[in-house]
């Protein structure tokens, strides 16, 4: 009778309706012992209790565990590197938000949607430093040695750092922007080539 919400091959997730702990882990432990008991190849245990969760789509959520109270992000891209340090402030911000426990559905989207309408606002009047917007890449091989250097911004970036007299090899890691086409230059230049 519990709403199975998540599972593949080595993990099951189960909605038990309740925001109670210890009724929670008494449901999730009569759980595991049918599951034990009718698969005897098959043995599961409990990992953790989340309070509440977000989930995206398979091995992609955020959730909120209830005993420590710490987040816990699986499959979701704010921690990589090739990811501006603006776009995972605002994705922790909406997360925080939607994982908090205060306030109902509709006033977290209210809040949700008046930082991000207060954030766009700000990139277009061009009140938020450029560092913010830096996106950084390692180098897989020496900048000349890429056959497609052309549509790869980091190595553009590299290129011109190196025009400058800076020294890269593979494995350093190169901060770019990606520019705006100067204006009435005709179409948009390949992104690659508005790398600075």
């Amino acid at each position: 009778g519990l709403a199975v919400i998540y599972g593949d091959t080595d993990s099951l997730m189960v909605n038990t309706g309740s925001d109670d702990l210890a009724k929670a882990k008494e449901l999730a432990r009569s759980v595991i012992k049918e599951i034990n008991h009718r698969y005897r190849s098959l043995e599961i245990d409990i990992d953790n209790v989340f309070r509440r969760m977000l989930l995206l789509k398979k091995k992609n959520y955020a959730c909120i565990e209830a005993e420590s109270g710490k987040r816990q992000i699986k499959g979701i891209h704010l921690v990589r590197r090739d990811w501006c340090d603006l776009s995972k402030e605002m994705g922790d911000f909406v997360l925080d938000k939607i994982l908090s426990s205060s306030g109902s559905r509709d006033e977290v989207s209210a809040a949700v949607y008046a930082y991000l309408r207060d954030m766009h606002a700000k990139i277009r009047a061009g009140q938020i430093a450029v560092d913010k917007f830096g996106i950084t890449k390692s180098l897989s091989r020496d900048p000349g040695a890429y056959d497609d250097a052309k549509s790869q911004p980091h190595v553009q970036a590299a290129k011109v750092l190196i025009a400058q007299g800076k020294k890269l090899v593979t494995g350093d890691f190169v901060t770019y922007v990606i520019c705006k086409s100067e204006s009435g230059a005709g179409p948009a230049a390949p992104m690659a080539q508005r790398a600075f």
